[in-house]
């Protein structure tokens, strides 16, 4: 586990370039641009990316049914959103077309 957070641990420059490149990897060498991938995702897994947004927005909007404290639970959720949103063949979905 450290293994993998080590580049963004070390300092904030190295954070910010690690996390642009593992976005670029997904989204430009993974994906392609391909639409397919992310209407799939937003299909399949509209509960999960709905309810990290929602969570999300009820941090910054300090409603009561939201934990304004939980700084961290609201980037695991926005975090969460992300992951289920871009990443390629997280949706298990079958068809019979070949």
């Amino acid at each position: 586990m450290t293994q993998r957070l080590h580049p963004a641990a070390l300092n904030c420059i190295g954070a910010g370039e690690f996390t642009y490149n593992q976005l670029y990897d997904i989204i430009v060498e993974q994906n392609g641009y391909n639409p397919k991938t992310y209407i799939m995702n937003t299909v399949y897994n509209f509960g999960h990316i709905f309810d990290g947004v929602r969570d999300t927005y009820l941090f910054f909007v300090e409603d009561p049914r939201g934990n304004e404290k939980a700084v961290y639970h609201m980037g695991y959720n926005l975090g969460q959103a992300l992951y289920y949103f871009i990443t390629p063949d997280v949706a298990d979905y079958y068809s019979d077309a070949q």
